[in-house]
């Protein structure tokens, strides 16, 4: 029998509907007890072509907004953009909705939009659409008049559409249709938190409804997909009806007759080499795909030349500059803009662009010609293994290659093993690498060989795998940086025998603020004959411990929380989080200022001498690895110890017994049943330093 066509409006408001779900059926026993991760990264969609029906599929309304995670951690909210910034002072309706919506929950992770709605006047009449430019006005607000102004004016509400963590256990194993069972059990939906519904198999109808009512787009998700932090998956696919890109600005012209502030926006998209895009071949470029100074009023030309004036540099960041026909103006490639267009010309250019507004939860690296899926191959991407399972097309060679020897009872620890580690703690290990670049240490023999280390890679990465580059002054050269944001990047690094995870204290979205204070405190303090000691002594670590302790008081009196870990060799680490609000100059002479207290206050225990011969029978407090460029290794990274160590983070009333030999590879995932993961809050956690 034929299905009924759906109403074409009717549908749409159904799925906007607020009230409260009623029989829904007992969530099913999935998901795995785990501690809660922290920030991480959201799934993404792949580009698709064409609509398509298939009753393994649910399709949903593309929200047109800004996409946030809403954390519910010690009976406190947080909604965390993509690009892994709080942008809870920002909405504040939301997160007193999300409250609400949580009520009686301990702890929570779901997925969703943050929307302004206007009127529509599609089909059917009578309803609301999302619309980002009205959502414009509620972004970049910081001062709370301006947000309580706002929220009356242009009221956001939040379209949840998945959960990935419920009181203690943790979703992203589960199939889709088993999330969503469990998130219409779990958020009871209000006027600032949606819960929207999908439509299943009639995709072809649904994407009909949302063109007549003047959408954005569909999302199409296989019914058994898995949630992949971080991932663009191909279980979950966009199809749009307005053809948006988010595109770099790169640069604006000088106003041309009685236009004010500026005449267009120099536009461009990060592409890698052999592609039509990146005619020189040379890589990760941005490359001029056009111009638009449509999209504008008077005070939007005020605000956007406001915007981008500080940001002015002599140097074009385009791979191949532009010349436009009137004098143009080069900016840092740091601001993202969502162009409206009709279509992309065959010499890649944007035809009829639109300037649609500013996005500042999309780093300006991730602003890439999206590849669109070939007809068809919709159809069969359910087909594919889920993206939560580990990449398949990357090989582990040479698999049993021990890196590290058989030590005091274990077995040696081959590559294959290091895969398996990195990829069974990756929801541990990807918040604290992802957006980060990385400095590879890299043992080809195992421990027991030679080592390098590794800043620069210059030769193609595979997919899966994120290059940041940057050009250093002191090299005069582009730098090629690894960045770790997914599973495949985590097994990647461990089939180049990278044992070590060490990562800026920065992300490349704002890589000039940090999102820490750091303080390395290194024991190896006995020095016989002018040669530092061989081995760590115990009192040399007990002197290490002393330190620790003597910190904490100071950073309790100016108010800041500091997040303990062992170096996982000889050490101990000590992160503070912060606010990205702060460059690194300025984090750099606030860790120094803390460093010199310290070595007055102890001057026969603690030293900042930079000269290893100057520092005998101290213990070394290094604040300068707060400078910009300087990596400290992650959390649960392994160390090329014997026994195997890794960096584990502990607890400050466990200084008197702990040890880094402790925590190995072989005993840490006890260790996280034990005790959990006392980072999990860490980013939630960012302080002001006063």
């Amino acid at each position: 029998m034929r299905a009924r066509p759906l109403p074409p409006y009717v549908r749409i408001h159904d799925i906007m509907r607020t009230a409260k779900h009623a029989n829904v059926p007992p969530p099913p026993a999935c998901g795995r007890k785990a501690a809660m991760p922290g920030r991480v990264k959201p799934m993404l969609a792949t580009l698709a072509r064409e609509p398509f029906s298939d009753p393994d599929w649910l399709f949903e309304v593309k929200w047109d907004g800004v996409r946030a995670l809403c954390y519910l951690r010690n009976g406190k909210i947080s909604l965390v953009s993509r690009n892994l910034n709080d942008i809870t002072r920002e909405y504040p309706e939301i997160a007193a909705g999300a409250e609400r919506a949580l009520a009686g929950h301990t702890s929570a992770i779901i997925d969703g939009e943050i929307v302004a709605f206007e009127e529509s006047e599609g089909d059917g009449g009578g309803g609301r659409r999302p619309s980002f430019q009205r959502l414009q006005q509620r972004m970049h607000l910081t001062r709370p008049e301006q947000i309580r102004r706002m929220m009356a004016e242009v009221p956001a509400a939040y379209c949840v559409f998945d959960i990935i963590y419920i009181d203690g256990k943790l979703l992203t194993g589960c199939e889709l249709v088993d999330r969503k069972r469990v998130l219409r059990e779990a958020v009871q939906p209000n006027d600032q938190v949606l819960v929207p519904d999908a439509v299943e198999e009639r995709g072809e109808e649904f994407f009909a409804a949302a063109r007549a009512n003047d959408l954005e787009g569909v999302v199409a998700k296989c019914k058994t997909s898995r949630y992949a932090f971080g991932t663009r998956s191909r279980n979950w696919l966009k199809l749009k009806i307005t053809k948006t890109l988010d595109c770099v600005i790169g640069g604006y012209t000088d106003p041309q007759g009685t236009r004010a502030f500026f005449g267009a926006l120099l536009l461009g998209l990060y592409e890698r080499a052999n592609t039509r895009f990146a005619p020189t071949g040379e890589g990760d470029r941005l490359v001029y795909i056009g111009h638009t100074g449509t999209g504008f009023d008077y005070a939007g030309l005020e605000r956007m030349h406001r915007t981008m004036k500080p940001l002015e540099t002599k140097r074009p960041p385009f791979d191949r500059p532009p010349r436009p026909n009137a004098p143009a103006h080069w900016l840092r490639p740091e601001l993202v803009a969502e162009i409206k267009y009709a279509e992309i010309t065959g010499d890649g250019r944007l035809r009829h662009p639109v300037f649609l507004g500013l996005r500042t939860d999309k780093p300006p690296r991730e602003c890439r010609m999206e590849s669109e899926l070939p007809d068809g191959a919709t159809l069969h991407a359910a087909e594919e293994a889920a993206e939560a399972e580990p990449p398949r097309h990357i090989r582990i060679t040479k698999a049993n290659k021990p890196l590290w020897p058989a030590h005091a009872g274990n077995p040696p620890v081959t590559k294959q093993m290091l895969a398996d580690y990195y990829d069974s703690l990756h929801d541990l290990i990807l918040p604290f690498t992802g957006g980060r670049p990385l400095m590879l240490n890299r043992y080809p023999d195992g421990i027991t060989g030679p080592a390098f280390f590794q800043k620069d890679y210059p030769d193609p990465v595979p997919r899966g795998v994120d290059v940041y580059v940057y050009h250093s002054i002191h090299a005069e050269r582009d730098i090629r940086h690894v960045v770790c944001n997914s599973r495949a990047a985590l097994k990647w690094l461990a089939q180049l025998a990278c044992i070590e995870l060490n990562c800026w204290m920065s992300r490349v979205d704002m890589p000039n603020r940090p999102d820490f204070v750091v303080f390395d405190i290194d024991p190896y303090i006995t020095w016989k004959r002018g040669r530092k000691a061989s081995r760590l002594s115990t009192d040399d670590y007990d002197a290490a411990v002393e330190v620790a302790r003597r910190l904490k008081p100071v950073l309790d009196n100016v108010g800041l929380r500091g997040f303990l870990k062992t170096s996982g060799q000889t050490g101990l680490h000590v992160f503070v989080p912060i606010r990205r609000e702060y460059v690194y100059d300025q984090v750099t002479a606030y860790a120094k200022t803390i460093a010199q207290f310290m070595e007055r206050s102890h001057p026969k225990l603690i030293t900042t001498a930079w000269q290893e011969q100057d520092r005998a029978g101290r213990v070394f407090f290094d604040y300068s690895i707060n400078a910009r460029g300087k990596t400290l290794v992650c959390p649960y990274s392994p160390r090329p110890t014997p026994p195997a160590t890794v960096s584990a983070p502990i607890a400050w009333d466990e200084l008197d017994h702990a040890r880094p030999t402790d925590f190995t590879m072989f005993n840490i995932k006890e260790r996280l049943k034990a005790v959990g993961d006392l980072w999990a809050g860490i980013f939630d956690a960012a302080q002001e330093l006063k």
